[in-house]
């Protein structure tokens, strides 16, 4: 695991997984088919990239100093996919 190769060197490794995001790329596969991937969340939307983008900065922040190894699931409660 990368987290155990690199943590001795002071460099932390993370991941942010996320689900459905709005995004030009989702736009290509329509409206609808966003919304039905969408309703899979306990939400019930697609994030924004925004939103994304607040979890990767909380890890790179020194909030997350002793973080290491860890997934961050931004996933709106994602419940049938994944």
């Amino acid at each position: 695991m990368w987290a155990d190769e690199f943590g001795g060197r002071g460099v932390r490794v993370n991941a942010v997984r996320s689900g459905p995001v709005r995004t030009p790329g989702t736009s290509e596969m329509g409206e609808e088919a966003l919304r039905t991937v969408a309703r899979a969340t306990v939400l019930d939307r697609p994030a924004v990239p925004e939103e994304i983008a607040e979890a990767v900065l909380f890890l790179v922040s020194s909030r997350a100093s002793y973080i290491t190894g860890a997934i961050l699931e931004a996933r709106g409660g994602e419940l049938a996919f994944g």
